[in-house]
């Protein structure tokens, strides 16, 4: 019987290959073109090439190129969005992939497009601009500024930083008011189950009428202040008290407050 040997066959040896380390992923504003056009529709803007569509209000990068304005102010380089406020006014919006660049990006949004804009002859004067930061893990930061009294402020409500973009309705606010706050009036319900005489309301009434416009008060005391009280005479009393204060009788209710049979006295909203 043959024996098997035990050499083994010499053949070719298979050359060493290195393998090059794939480059580690890099973040790029890319991610935050589906943010921002995402953003915009939900806080009601139009997402459609104002150059395309009449009633579009979104341009991309490339789409700023079919404006003759834009496109002689911006050449190849372009913000992530511009958004046709009017026929005279834009606002311009760029991105950076990191968070620690808002202040870069609200900077180059202002700085450079805005002023480019501006600077261009040309139908239009950019008036906003925001900042956006971040990337899709991280989470995205953003800042507005608006351009008042020959220079570029950050945009409040309520006397804090605006950390959000700006509907249709903020921005007209902004541009009639001549401000960089939006004062949004709170949509607070004051109600007082078992009110009294009414001190509590009183007190509420008192506060929305220093704070707020004649016009936010008349709102405050038609939809947003409430009162029950079981006992007849104290709420007659209670009704009293709120009409020496200017307020009438609006909301005040006799009954119990765990009843599920309460008459409806409140003002319609409609």
């Amino acid at each position: 019987m043959a024996q098997k040997s035990g050499l083994k066959k010499k053949g070719k040896k298979s050359p060493s290959v290195i393998k090059a380390p794939f480059p580690a992923p890099v973040d790029t504003e890319v991610e935050a073109y589906g943010f921002i056009r995402d953003q915009l529709r939900d806080f009601g803007w139009i997402v459609k090439d104002p150059s395309k569509s009449g009633d579009g209000q979104v341009w991309t990068q490339n789409q700023c190129l079919a404006d003759p304005h834009m496109k002689a102010a911006f050449g190849k380089t372009r913000p992530e969005n511009v958004v046709k406020l009017s026929e005279k006014f834009l606002w311009a919006i760029e991105a950076k992939s990191s968070r620690a660049e808002l202040k870069k990006a609200l900077g180059e949004a202002t700085d450079f497009y805005c002023q480019k804009v501006n600077t261009t002859k040309g139908q239009f004067k950019a008036v906003l601009a925001t900042g956006v930061a971040g990337n899709e893990a991280a989470g995205y930061l953003m800042r507005t500024a608006i351009w008042l009294d020959s220079q570029w402020r950050v945009v409040t409500i309520n006397k804090q930083e605006a950390t959000g973009f700006l509907s249709p309705d903020d921005v007209r606010a902004l541009l009639k008011g001549g401000s960089s706050d939006i004062h949004e009036f709170p949509t607070d319900i004051v109600l007082d189950p078992a009110c009294g005489t009414g001190g509590f309301l009183v007190a509420a009434f008192d506060h929305v009428r220093r704070i707020g416009t004649s016009a936010q008060l008349e709102r405050f005391r038609k939809y947003n202040l409430f009162g029950i009280e079981q006992e007849s005479y104290v709420a007659v009393l209670a009704i009293v008290n709120m009409i020496f204060r200017g307020d009438g009788k609006n909301n005040i209710t006799e009954g119990n407050c765990f009843s599920q049979n309460i008459a409806s006295r409140t003002a319609s909203s409609s």
